[in-house]
């Protein structure tokens, strides 16, 4: 058993219609780009002291900026549904037919159905980290404290415990996540992100190939993220950042694709 990374790059360019599908996926890859540069644009926003925003809040120029805005987060957050399900549909393909081609582009309202599906199933799971952080944090609130007015060793101890408390949480879930998505892609039905017998599969019988599957998820997307910090600082490179994004979901779908069907031992169809 072992994923091979070397195939989840190569077997893109293995479809005649490849150029013309990445293409269609960078458009859509725009989505993830535009939500990047409302990030950007908000730690500027942060950076910058009020007193040098103020001649710029005004009914003149708030508008258009706010409306400018809100288009752009809805655009984003369009493209964003069709990308999430073409990668969960391609991936879907991939486990029983591995070698067959890239998944076209054309069933765009099963797209934004499963996209959609795929979106609420990670967001119900970022809420609930969310939700099991703040009942939390009173307790840890109230450990710290109390390790204040005891001793100084017991607060850094404390604040100590408290933050690999969060971390701990944070990494359970995110690997619980993952699991989820997966599940997810086996079928691309809703109540797979809740399909618990299936994600402790995953998990605890098949846990070191799924932790080689995650770091090598990592160094894909970390790759990729340095590819195109580079590509933006060339500035002309910029224009290839949603191919390089997309290029990279690609990737990820044929090793999530080899991770399940060698986890649940399914026979591929290669037809």
């Amino acid at each position: 058993m072992g994923l091979d990374i070397e195939n989840s790059i190569k077997y893109v360019i293995q479809d005649t219609d490849w150029k013309k599908k990445c293409l269609i996926g960078a458009f859509f890859a725009l989505g993830f780009v535009i939500f990047d540069l409302l990030n950007l644009f908000n730690n500027l926003i942060g950076d910058i002291k009020l007193e040098q925003l103020k001649p710029y809040l005004t009914q003149e120029y708030i508008l258009p900026i706010a409306a400018t805005v809100l288009l752009l987060f809805l655009a984003g957050t369009i493209l964003s549904i069709f990308l999430s399900g073409y990668d969960a549909c391609n991936t879907n393909l991939r486990i029983v037919k591995p070698s067959s081609a890239l998944l076209n582009w054309d069933n765009f309202q099963n797209l934004f159905k499963v996209g959609f599906k795929s979106i609420i199933g990670i967001s119900v799971y970022i809420l609930t980290l969310g939700l099991i952080l703040i009942l939390t944090a009173l307790p840890a609130l109230i450990i710290v404290l109390i390790a204040f007015k005891l001793s100084p060793i017991l607060l850094v101890i404390s604040c100590l415990l408290v933050l690999a408390y969060v971390i701990a949480v944070c990494f359970i879930w995110f690997l619980y996540l993952i699991a989820a998505e997966l599940a997810f892609y086996t079928d691309l039905k809703f109540k797979s992100f809740f399909n618990f017998p299936l994600i402790n599969r995953f998990l605890r019988k098949n846990f070191l190939e799924f932790f080689i599957f995650v770091i090598l998820s990592f160094a894909v997307n970390t790759l990729i993220c340095i590819i195109n910090t580079i590509l933006i600082c060339t500035v002309v490179g910029i224009i290839a950042v949603p191919f390089t994004r997309f290029y990279s979901f690609l990737i990820l779908n044929d090793l999530s694709a080899q991770f399940i069907r060698q986890s649940l031992e399914i026979n591929p169809n290669n037809q």
